[in-house]
Order: C-alpha cells, then structure tokens, then sequence
C-alpha cells in the first residue's frame, strides 16, 4: 500500500492504524519519489517500524540524528 497523505496531529503522532489488535502489523510498499517532496513529514508512532531500502538510499531522521540508508538494508525504529 502506497501511503501519500499521512495523517499527523499536531503532536506530531502518526494518526494511520497500522494492522487491528489481533494482528498489529502492517505491511507497506512505498515509493517516496511519489509522496509531496519526496518524503514523509516528521512524526513519531508507538508501532515498531522496519524500513528496507529496495533502491537508492534513504535518510532517516530519528532523535535529531540522521541516518542514511542505502538500497538492501533495513532500519528498525
């Protein structure tokens, strides 16, 4: 699933519903080159993530610390 508008309150919170609470995990495929300017806006979730870069590379931001991602690792945040 190809997120273009992530739903953030003002807290910053990612407000998507990632899986149900049987089974709280979602599984996405995203292209950022789709979303507005390439990338997805600040936020926070309590949800672990896991990022693999498939192609290129990929700067995440976490705690004020940027961290590059090149294309066949992952990050989990």
């Amino acid at each position: 699933m190809q997120t273009y508008n992530v739903r953030i309150a003002s807290t910053k919170q990612e407000m998507t519903r990632h899986g149900d609470l049987l089974f709280p995990i979602g599984v996405y495929n995203t292209d950022l080159k789709k979303n507005i300017m390439g990338y997805m806006p600040l936020h926070w979730h309590d949800e672990v993530q896991f990022a693999l870069v498939i192609k290129g590379s990929v700067i995440f931001t976490l705690n004020n610390e940027q961290f590059e991602v090149s294309e066949g690792n992952g990050i989990f945040i």
